[in-house]
């Protein structure tokens, strides 16, 4: 097991219900952008535009890009499953994600078109907010090709680094789809790149809305099936830096955009011209990270003064002990040896733990267990040394049946075995010589008749 192993294992183990937590968003997200896809289909099958477009006057989600995001909802709920089956349906639908996307470039790169996003209701594609034919966006299909990729390349991983290919992709894919909900909240309409010094201007069919907050949802539900691997794996440890990541996180994302559209607001208004609106965005984020940083800066030195006084008891708790150890009272020892002496192996000092004295008494039992083995197997030594000693070859006469013992005297049988052996003999007759006997009894008493 690697250190990135180990570190995923410890930081599942400390914080286990945030984990599952975490990664039941993905689920969610999985079928929430289904329920997009389905709805947008819904409105163009049946001409509602809300589900087209969601705000009136903005681009519409063309029907082949919600295909191909309830394909990818698909595909991110399947490669939540322990089965095999199922992840290789997941990857054949990430490989069919990123064909798609590849396909949308290099039709807008001018290399070919296969005309995939008029495939579906070609008749009603006409898009009133360009007056164009409703066209997958570039950015839209630049997403799908690095969300293909990242479902592809979700289970690989390089040996001994905590390095996930997967996430890069994905970190592309959130700002490119933030950067267009953020757009969007400022009212953009028009996206557009002018190139300095060539009068260039590059304008480009921009992405839905609906569009951005799928991506936006593909993307964080796929990082939170594994939350405890690579980027993520700070933000959510339980230390004091996931603490406050997990806290200045959305503050830094949020707070930004507001002032933001807050000086853009103002300027639209009148009241400060652009300049000054910019020195006033600058200002005013420059003012809020700094009260982040010194509220972190506090909630961190509190923190640390709070570990400095635990370790203080905790080390006054070790030199009580240390002298309570070195310093145990005479009498108390005298106690200890002579209930040693009577015989007890163990013994309990109060007060004690309920869970203490459960090991010491399954201890006891294990000891008695043992005792009575230890006995059992001193008996059944004993007893193979009897049986040893009738092993070998036994002198025995072959006219009187008496057997030579190891002093050489001449003894019976029953009495040699006796002598080895826990064995006693009865005597009694056999009915042979039952039947000998009483014929021999009855020709004495026969001849004294004639006598």
């Amino acid at each position: 097991m690697n250190a990135a192993t180990r570190i995923e294992t410890s930081l599942l183990a400390e914080n286990p219900v945030m984990i599952r937590r975490v990664s039941a968003l993905s689920l969610w997200s999985s079928v929430i952008v289904i329920c997009i896809g389905v709805l947008v289909l819904v409105g163009w099958s049946y001409d509602i535009n809300f589900l087209k477009h969601i705000i009136a006057g903005y681009m519409f989600m063309n029907p082949a890009v919600a295909v191909t995001f309830i394909l990818s909802g698909f595909a991110l709920w399947l490669l939540q499953s322990s089965d095999i089956r199922r992840v290789r349906i997941a990857r054949a639908c990430a490989a069919v994600i990123l064909l798609f996307g590849l396909f949308k470039l290099c039709a807008i790169t001018g290399f070919f078109d296969l005309d995939l996003d008029g495939i579906l209701f070609a008749d009603r594609l006409f898009e009133p907010v360009t007056g164009l034919q409703n066209r997958v966006a570039a950015n839209t299909a630049f997403n799908f090709f690095l969300f293909g990729a990242a479902l592809l390349l979700f289970n690989v991983k390089s040996r001994g680094r905590d390095f996930f290919p997967a996430h890069y992709p994905l970190m592309l894919v959130l700002l490119t789809s933030f950067a267009t909900i953020i757009s969007y909240l400022f009212g953009t309409r028009s996206f557009y790149v002018m190139f300095p010094y060539t009068y260039v201007m590059l304008h480009f069919t921009p992405m839905a809305i609906h569009t951005s907050i799928s991506f936006l949802l593909l993307a964080g539900g796929l990082l939170c099936v594994r939350p405890q691997e690579g980027l993520l794996k700070e933000l959510f440890s339980h230390e004091i830096g996931g603490q406050s990541a997990r806290w200045l996180f959305p503050v830094v994302v949020i707070i930004p955009s507001v002032i933001g559209w807050l000086q853009m607001a103002g300027q639209k208004a009148g009241f400060y011209p652009a300049e000054f609106g910019y020195a006033l965005l600058a200002v005013g984020i420059s003012v809020v990270l700094g009260l982040i940083v010194l509220s972190n800066a506090r909630s961190m030195n509190n923190v640390a003064a709070k570990r400095t006084l635990i370790e203080k008891e905790l080390s006054a708790s070790k030199s009580l002990l240390s002298k309570f150890v070195t310093h145990t009272p005479a009498a108390v020892a005298a106690d200890v040896a002579s209930g040693i002496e009577a015989g007890a192996n163990d013994y309990l000092t109060k007060p004690f733990h309920r869970e203490e004295l459960r090991v010491r008494v399954e201890k006891g039992v294990q000891m008695l267990a043992q005792a009575a083995l230890f006995e059992r197997v001193n008996e059944l030594e004993a007893a193979l040394e009897q049986v040893k000693q009738l092993q070998g070859i036994v002198p025995m006469c072959s006219y009187c049946r008496q057997v030579r013992n190891d002093d050489d005297y001449w003894q019976k049988v029953e009495g040699y075995i006796s002598d080895h052996t826990d064995i006693q003999f009865s005597h009694g007759i056999c009915p042979d010589c039952y039947i000998k006997v009483e014929t021999d009894l009855n020709e004495r008493k026969d001849r004294k008749q004639r006598d």
